[in-house]
């Protein structure tokens, strides 16, 4: 079975409580994930900043727009080295070739670039009420996922209990990596599809995000340490 690493996202509004979180728990982190919250307010700073730590950096800012807006968006974020990148798969397959193109042709290191199927606090009712789209919520992750391979992407952000019904699509070359994770005793916060550490690395998953309930705890280390000896019992 592969490794399953924990993305530790760094859910703060300010440069230096994000600094201080990790260096007060440099100890216990390897990858961080910097989301749209701490980058429109840090700027592209912090990332240097984390790689001085010795830090990997998932940056989540979901890029979603036509595909030459997002392909030159691509060669301006490949400049800061970041080790994954994210965009919407809904984007379509001609915005994503042309990202992944602009991606890999721009990086001067190994980076990967994954696409978005549904967000974790996305279900059933939204899918259908809000987006009009009556497709099970599984068939249209299934889908999402099949089309980021062909575009060829990396991997994938969904929910670890999108992956029972995907195990075909993930090898060596093609990931899955899961918000939404939590132990029994967290809180869900705005999380609907949530699985614990254990049962989403059985079900596939490369790459776990963990958020508030690390960073907003009394003992992150502690609770980070948690996490990680879950996905030892397998």
């Amino acid at each position: 079975m592969q490794k399953t690493e924990v993305i530790v996202a760094l859910d703060f509004a300010e440069k230096q409580l994000a600094l201080d979180f990790c260096k007060n728990n440099l100890a216990e982190l390897t990858w961080v994930k910097v989301g749209m919250e701490l980058y429109y307010s840090a700027g592209s700073e912090i990332l240097v900043q984390l790689k001085d730590l010795g830090l990997k950096i998932f940056l989540d800012l979901k890029l979603h727009d036509i595909p030459n807006t997002v392909a030159q968006s691509m060669r301006v974020l490949a400049k800061h080295q970041v080790d994954m990148l994210n965009c919407h798969i809904a984007g379509g397959s001609k915005m994503l070739l042309e990202a992944s193109k602009a991606y890999k042709d721009s990086c001067k290191q190994k980076s990967y670039l994954i696409g978005v199927t549904q967000l974790t606090s996305t279900d059933e009712n939204i899918l259908r009420q809000d987006l009009k789209i009556e497709l099970p919520i599984s068939e249209v992750v299934n889908a999402y996922a099949q089309l980021a391979r062909h575009c060829e992407l990396d991997g994938v952000v969904c929910a670890a209990s999108d992956l029972e019904n995907m195990h075909n699509l993930f090898d060596a070359d093609f990931f899955a990596v899961c918000p939404g994770i939590r132990l029994a005793e967290d809180q869900k916060n705005d999380q609907v599809r949530v699985v614990d550490p254990y049962h989403a690395k059985k079900l596939g998953a490369k790459f776990l995000v963990v958020g508030r309930p690390i960073t907003q705890s009394k003992d992150p280390q502690v609770v980070l340490k948690k996490y990680k000896s879950e996905l030892l019992k397998i």
